[in-house]
């Protein structure tokens, strides 16, 4: 028997089923005093974990994308908990390799600036799209809060 649908291509497929995950995920780190070892996690939009498979991760690691990024610090400021984002800079599109210097470079001078403002820095963490999204300050607070990333004793 002939297969009469031609058009169909398995790797063509696989690669728009991956776009669509990555279209509607956004990966997220961070750590806190309850957290020390948070792992990197794929999240929907709504928060909720993705199983990340080897193909997934690979196309993650071994390809440009074009990322958006925000940075985040949680931190107890005239004793009452509070949270600062800033987007991170992401020009062109980049492997993610590329990126874990600037980005850790980045996020440790945001760090040191809210120190240098007298507040006691209790985590931080970042949100990532490898699609660009556009990540606002609203969407990876409520993110981070139900991930527990605002989840410490003081």
């Amino acid at each position: 028997m002939k297969n009469r649908n031609k058009s169909y291509n398995p790797r063509k497929h696989f690669d728009s089923y991956i776009r669509t995950i990555l279209s509607k995920s956004l990966i997220v780190y961070f750590v806190n005093e309850n957290h020390p070892d948070t792992l990197v996690e794929l999240i929907s939009m709504t928060g909720d974990r993705i199983t990340v498979t080897s193909s997934l991760a690979k196309v993650l690691e071994s390809h440009k994308h074009q990322w958006s990024v925000m940075l985040g610090i949680f931190y107890i400021e005239k004793g009452r908990r509070n949270c600062s984002f800033l987007i991170a800079e992401a020009d062109k599109p980049r492997m993610q390799s590329e990126m874990v210097h600037d980005l850790n470079t980045e996020h440790q001078e945001f760090i040191e600036s809210k120190k240098k403002q007298g507040v006691e820095v209790l985590g931080a963490g970042w949100i990532a799209s490898p699609v660009g999204l556009d990540l606002d300050e609203e969407l990876c607070g409520k993110i981070f809060d139900k991930l527990g990333a605002f989840d410490y004793e003081r």
